[in-house]
C-alpha cells in the first residue's frame, strides 16, 4: 500500500491502521521523517521526481492513498496501481473524476464513513494499538495560526485547539 503525505495527522494514522491488517506499506514523506516510518514497521520514500521509480524499486503496489492532492502523488498512484478503484485521495478532488479514482470527501458521505469508525479508533488507541501523534497545540483563540500551520503542510501529526 502506497501512502502520499503520510507525514501528518491523517497519514500517520492511515500507516497505522494498514501495518495493523499486515499490509507492507510504503509511506512517502520528506527524508527527515523516514526513521520515524521505519518505527511503524512502514518503508519511506523520499518525494520529488522520480518517485514512482522509487516506489516501483521497493516493490509492486496494489492499493494507493493520497492525502496531499499533488499532480506527482496522483499521478504516481494510477502509473503504479493497475485497479483505479483501488486508488482514492482525501484532497485531489479536482481530479479524481478526471483520473477515476475515488475522492473522499464530507459531501460523498465521508463524514458518515469518519463517525462510524470513531468508535474502533478510540478502541484501538486505549488498547495501546494506535498512536495518535499530537504536533502541536493552539489556544482556541489562536484558531486562525492553527489552520495556518495546518495549510503550510508541517504538521507531522495533529494539531490541537485547546481552550
Amino acid at each position: 500500500m502506497l501512502i502520499h503525505a503520510s507525514a501528518g495527522g491523517v497519514g500517520l494514522i492511515a500507516v497505522q491502521l494498514a501495518q495493523l491488517r499486515s499490509a507492507k506499506v510504503i509511506a512517502t514523506a520528506s527524508s527527515g521523517r523516514h526513521e520515524l516510518f521505519r518505527g511503524y514497521g512502514a518503508v519511506p520514500v523520499e518525494y520529488g521526481p522520480g518517485l514512482a521509480d522509487r516506489v516501483r524499486a521497493i516493490g509492486p503496489v496494489d492499493v494507493a492513498l493520497d492525502l496531499v492532492g499533488t499532480n506527482e502523488a496522483l499521478d504516481t498512484s494510477v502509473a503504479l496501481v493497475a485497479d483505479r478503484g483501488r486508488i482514492a485521495t482525501i484532497a485531489g478532488f479536482s481530479r479524481a473524476d478526471e483520473l477515476g479514482i475515488l475522492g473522499l470527501s464530507g459531501a460523498d458521505g465521508g463524514f458518515e464513513i469518519r463517525a462510524a469508525s470513531w468508535p474502533q479508533l478510540l478502541k484501538l488507541a486505549a488498547d495501546g494499538k494506535l498512536v495518535i501523534r499530537v504536533d502541536k497545540l493552539f489556544p482556541l483563540e489562536a484558531a486562525a495560526d492553527a489552520h495556518r500551520y495546518l495549510q503550510a503542510g508541517h504538521a507531522h501529526g495533529k494539531v490541537v485547539l485547546v481552550p
